[in-house]
């Protein structure tokens, strides 16, 4: 076996060992509630949380419900941002990821399906720019966001 052959099959092994930068963490959930307030004041049950992490610090946590129909989602909300300073992104190996502890993060954004219109299933979800922050913890995320103009947007899952 030449050198060059043994050097480039020790590197993809130490590429597929090595932590990767993105990935998700999924879970049902205990009991989970999202909504809006005030003035369209909206509550609708979820049943399951999602992180997914496209680089360290880049975040989005989304909470859904898996009603039947078309889709993968009846109901979805999503917070996207990034890490706040001292909280740890999340370990990811193989798309699948893990977390340590407690993170906290700034939302810039949001987007939701047939939240804020709960008989409207269209299929594309509707994004907003947002300001608030969403707080992970071993037992519970909660995540809470102002769009301007459109009032409070919050969820929390019970793990």
């Amino acid at each position: 076996m030449g050198l060059s052959l043994i050097l480039s099959q020790l590197s993809a092994w130490g590429q597929q060992a090595a932590p990767e930068d993105f990935g998700r963490w999924e879970r049902e959930v205990r009991r989970c509630q999202l909504g809006i307030a005030p003035g369209r004041a909206i509550a609708q049950r979820c049943e399951a949380v999602r992180l997914d992490q496209q680089l360290p610090g880049l975040l989005s946590v989304r909470f859904f419900s898996r009603g039947s129909g078309p889709g993968p989602a009846k109901r979805l909300l999503m917070f996207a941002g990034i890490l706040e300073r001292g909280s740890p992104a999340l370990s990811c190996r193989f798309g699948s990821c893990q977390w340590s502890g407690p993170m906290r993060s700034r939302v810039s954004a949001l987007a939701d399906l047939g939240i804020s219109e709960p008989r409207d299933l269209s299929s594309l979800p509707t994004t907003r720019l947002a300001r608030g922050s969403c707080l992970i913890q071993p037992q519970r995320i909660r995540c809470e966001a102002q769009a301007e103009g459109e009032g409070s947007w919050w969820a929390q899952a019970d793990l």
